[in-house]
């Protein structure tokens, strides 16, 4: 039974949970909508585009670890504090 319910749960009734299974105090987190990759060289290549002091943006080469629904943790490449661009996708039928 859940607490504070008596009469507990009916068949057909679904749930749904987050179980939090770590915790990472000083990760630098992002969303994952913000994260691109290219070929370079032959190489798959993982980078955000940052925003400067002078407005315009820098693509900045990333790794990444942990994922928890639409969020990255960045485990390279980015500082706390640093601004990214997260671009607007469209989807075009041709």
């Amino acid at each position: 039974d859940a607490p504070g319910e008596s009469n507990g749960f009916l068949t057909g009734m679904t749930a749904s949970a987050n179980i939090e299974t770590e915790v990472l105090d000083d990760a630098v987190v992002i969303p994952t909508r913000a994260i691109q990759s290219a070929q370079v060289d032959g190489e798959a290549v993982t980078y955000v585009e940052t925003l400067n002091p002078q407005g315009s943006t820098t693509r900045v080469e990333i790794e990444t670890g942990l994922r928890s629904g639409s969020m990255t943790e960045v485990t390279a490449g980015l500082q706390p504090g640093d601004q990214i661009v997260i671009r607007q996708q469209t989807e075009m039928n041709l």
